[in-house]
């Protein structure tokens, strides 16, 4: 029998920007991707996707219809080696195909303008940061089981495959697997101490809290 030619393969990159102007954000950045992006590779096609949080259904009352499940690290620039690319690519393919629709795999390229503030300059250290590595799974809200399932299996499996190349993670993907001791040195390093002695002087009796927020000593 005939059998179809395998697709072509393909990368898909994807380029988000914020701003205050919308509709003149949107539009500088489709021209620079035109302009740009699109004459480094010949034949690239585009996928125009506009976000904004005032059509984010939560904003408006409404309510997300999915558990998100967030695992994350950061890997390093003395950690960016051809061998650690590829066994992180080589998860992410594997995960992909076990899960399907219901995970996203991502590397978010750092660096640039964040590598130019200290490591002491901020709460957040990890500045040698070249790629912010993350997995997130969206599952049903009605499917339980399988949620529970991820977050007791997956976190295992993540840390015992990338643990040793990624470090850290971003406070903005909140891992809930983890406990208190394990967040605070993951999402701050070696300000977490410090970070809670702030907290203790400016919110001993811990007003402003919430389940990963930083606690009084």
């Amino acid at each position: 029998p005939d059998v179809p030619d395998p697709p072509e393969p393909s990368v898909e990159l994807a380029l988000s920007w914020t701003c205050v102007d919308a509709p003149k954000c949107f539009e500088e950045g489709l021209a620079y991707r035109k302009d740009t992006i699109g004459n480094l590779v010949p034949g690239t096609t585009f996928i125009n996707w506009e976000f904004t949080w005032s059509k984010n259904p939560a904003m408006s009352g409404g309510t997300d219809t999915n558990f998100v499940a967030s695992f994350a690290g950061f890997l390093r620039k003395q950690d960016a080696t051809e061998e650690n690319l590829q066994t992180i690519l080589d998860c992410y393919l594997e995960w992909s195909a076990r899960y399907g629709s219901l995970i996203m795999t991502d590397m978010e390229l750092w660096g640039g303008a964040i590598a130019q503030v200290g490591p002491d300059e901020t709460a957040f250290p990890f500045r040698d940061t070249i790629y912010n590595c993350d997995v997130l799974f969206y599952i049903p809200m009605d499917d339980v089981e399988m949620f529970h399932k991820v977050q007791r299996e997956f976190s295992v499996e993540f840390d015992s495959k990338l643990g040793s190349i990624l470090h850290g993670s971003y406070v903005n993907y909140q891992m809930a697997t983890l406990n208190k001791d394990e967040y605070m040195e993951r999402y701050y390093g070696q300000h977490a101490k410090r970070l809670e002695q702030i907290k203790t002087k400016y919110d001993p009796n811990n007003l402003f809290s919430y389940p990963q927020s930083i606690p009084p000593l």
